[in-house]
Protein backbone atom coordinates (compact mmCIF):
# COMPACT_ATOMS: atom_id res chain seq x y z
CA UNK A 1 0.00 0.00 0.00
CA UNK A 2 1.26 3.49 -0.89
CA UNK A 3 0.72 5.91 2.68
CA UNK A 4 1.26 9.01 2.39
CA UNK A 5 4.61 9.66 4.10
CA UNK A 6 3.20 11.10 7.42
CA UNK A 7 1.27 7.82 7.99
CA UNK A 8 3.99 5.10 7.20
CA UNK A 9 4.52 4.52 10.52
CA UNK A 10 0.61 3.17 10.49
CA UNK A 11 1.29 0.30 7.90
CA UNK A 12 3.30 -2.15 9.59
CA UNK A 13 3.29 -5.27 7.67
CA UNK A 14 3.41 -7.35 11.20
CA UNK A 15 -0.26 -6.31 11.63
CA UNK A 16 -1.80 -8.38 9.11
CA UNK A 17 0.41 -11.26 9.69
CA UNK A 18 -2.21 -14.30 9.90
CA UNK A 19 -5.08 -12.50 8.22
CA UNK A 20 -6.86 -14.07 5.16
CA UNK A 21 -8.24 -10.53 3.96
CA UNK A 22 -10.87 -10.39 1.44
CA UNK A 23 -10.52 -6.96 -0.89
CA UNK A 24 -13.48 -5.93 -2.83
CA UNK A 25 -14.30 -3.16 -5.29
CA UNK A 26 -17.19 -1.14 -5.07
CA UNK A 27 -20.77 -2.33 -2.98
CA UNK A 28 -21.14 -5.45 -1.50
CA UNK A 29 -24.05 -6.85 -0.45
CA UNK A 30 -25.02 -9.46 2.61
CA UNK A 31 -21.62 -9.76 3.56
CA UNK A 32 -24.10 -10.72 6.58
CA UNK A 33 -27.95 -10.98 6.14
CA UNK A 34 -28.94 -7.30 6.12
CA UNK A 35 -25.32 -5.98 6.29
CA UNK A 36 -23.72 -4.35 3.52
CA UNK A 37 -20.47 -2.58 2.29
CA UNK A 38 -21.07 0.46 0.26
CA UNK A 39 -18.35 2.65 -2.09
CA UNK A 40 -18.09 5.88 -0.70
CA UNK A 41 -14.70 7.14 -2.58
CA UNK A 42 -13.71 10.45 -1.54
CA UNK A 43 -11.79 10.82 1.86
CA UNK A 44 -9.69 8.18 0.72
CA UNK A 45 -9.27 6.40 -2.66
CA UNK A 46 -11.57 3.34 -2.65
CA UNK A 47 -13.75 4.01 0.74
CA UNK A 48 -16.31 2.06 2.27
CA UNK A 49 -18.97 2.94 4.63
CA UNK A 50 -21.77 0.27 6.34
CA UNK A 51 -25.33 -0.63 6.09
CA UNK A 52 -26.89 -2.29 8.16
CA UNK A 53 -30.51 -2.87 8.14
CA UNK A 54 -32.84 -3.21 11.38
CA UNK A 55 -36.20 -2.98 12.03
CA UNK A 56 -36.06 0.84 12.85
CA UNK A 57 -34.31 1.35 9.62
CA UNK A 58 -31.22 1.38 7.33
CA UNK A 59 -28.40 2.38 9.95
CA UNK A 60 -25.03 3.58 7.69
CA UNK A 61 -21.67 3.98 9.80
CA UNK A 62 -19.80 6.45 7.80
CA UNK A 63 -16.25 5.29 6.42
CA UNK A 64 -15.29 8.66 5.75
CA UNK A 65 -14.62 12.03 7.86
CA UNK A 66 -17.69 13.68 8.60
CA UNK A 67 -19.81 15.69 10.94
CA UNK A 68 -23.22 16.56 10.89
CA UNK A 69 -22.93 19.72 8.94
CA UNK A 70 -21.86 17.63 5.79
CA UNK A 71 -25.26 16.33 6.08
CA UNK A 72 -27.09 19.55 7.07
CA UNK A 73 -25.17 22.52 6.44
CA UNK A 74 -25.03 25.70 8.49
CA UNK A 75 -27.81 28.23 6.94
CA UNK A 76 -24.88 30.75 5.50
CA UNK A 77 -23.65 27.52 3.84
CA UNK A 78 -26.48 26.45 2.09
CA UNK A 79 -27.10 29.32 0.16
CA UNK A 80 -23.78 27.76 -1.86
CA UNK A 81 -23.71 23.94 -1.11
CA UNK A 82 -27.79 23.71 -0.61
CA UNK A 83 -28.17 19.56 -0.14
CA UNK A 84 -24.45 18.79 1.81
CA UNK A 85 -20.70 20.02 2.53
CA UNK A 86 -17.86 18.42 1.28
CA UNK A 87 -16.01 16.63 3.97
CA UNK A 88 -12.95 18.91 5.02
CA UNK A 89 -10.16 16.03 4.00
CA UNK A 90 -10.53 14.34 0.95
CA UNK A 91 -8.76 13.10 -2.08
CA UNK A 92 -11.67 13.45 -4.43
CA UNK A 93 -14.04 16.74 -3.84
CA UNK A 94 -16.09 15.58 -6.14
CA UNK A 95 -16.53 11.76 -5.14
CA UNK A 96 -16.81 12.94 -1.54
CA UNK A 97 -19.79 15.14 -2.01
CA UNK A 98 -21.12 12.42 -4.02
CA UNK A 99 -20.43 9.93 -0.86
CA UNK A 100 -22.45 12.71 1.20
CA UNK A 101 -25.47 12.07 -0.82
CA UNK A 102 -25.25 8.81 -1.39
CA UNK A 103 -25.63 8.40 2.80
CA UNK A 104 -27.91 11.19 3.06
CA UNK A 105 -30.00 9.80 0.67
CA UNK A 106 -29.68 6.18 1.79
CA UNK A 107 -29.49 6.16 5.31
CA UNK A 108 -32.49 6.14 7.89
CA UNK A 109 -30.12 7.01 10.92
CA UNK A 110 -26.11 7.93 10.11
CA UNK A 111 -23.55 7.17 12.53
CA UNK A 112 -20.74 10.34 11.94
CA UNK A 113 -17.42 9.01 12.85
CA UNK A 114 -15.69 12.84 13.71
CA UNK A 115 -18.75 14.18 15.68
CA UNK A 116 -18.71 14.27 19.33
CA UNK A 117 -22.12 13.31 19.84
CA UNK A 118 -21.91 9.70 18.19
CA UNK A 119 -20.19 8.81 21.25
CA UNK A 120 -22.89 10.08 23.79
CA UNK A 121 -26.05 8.92 22.07
CA UNK A 122 -25.84 5.33 23.09
CA UNK A 123 -27.30 2.48 20.68
CA UNK A 124 -28.16 2.95 17.19
CA UNK A 125 -31.27 3.49 16.45
CA UNK A 126 -33.15 4.95 19.67
CA UNK A 127 -34.93 7.71 20.29
CA UNK A 128 -31.61 9.42 21.14
CA UNK A 129 -30.92 9.32 17.49
CA UNK A 130 -31.96 11.93 14.68
CA UNK A 131 -34.11 10.05 12.37
CA UNK A 132 -32.15 11.36 8.93
CA UNK A 133 -35.34 11.43 6.03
Amino acid sequence: HNAPACYKFLYNPEYLEGLNPAFVDGDVFDIFPGIHLLYTPGHTPGGQSVAVDTAEGRVIICGFCCGEENFDPPADVKAIWPEALVPGLHVNSEDAYESVLRVKKEADYVILLHDEKTFTRGVCPSDKWPKNR
